[in-house]
């Protein structure tokens, strides 16, 4: 039989999500502004739900666009 690979997270698994990285953040939604699902974004379920939390915090206070004005 095979052995299945281990995918690894494009984060590492001690990098810190923070709603201030933009760059990060943006590099994890779509040009509509859509956030990428786990299975696009190759996150682990806890980074995920921290990404999406920091997204959303992020968008609150203003920093990161609901709908970008111009695909981005």
């Amino acid at each position: 039989m095979r052995k299945m690979k281990a995918k690894l997270s494009p984060l590492g698994l001690n990098r810190d999500i923070d709603y201030k990285d933009l760059l990060l953040l943006r590099s994890f939604t779509t040009s509509y502004g859509k956030i990428l699902g786990r299975r696009v974004s190759n996150l682990t379920k806890i980074q995920q739900s921290r990404l999406k939390k920091a997204i959303k915090h992020a968008r609150l206070l203003g920093l990161f666009p609901f709908v970008p004005n111009k695909a981005l």
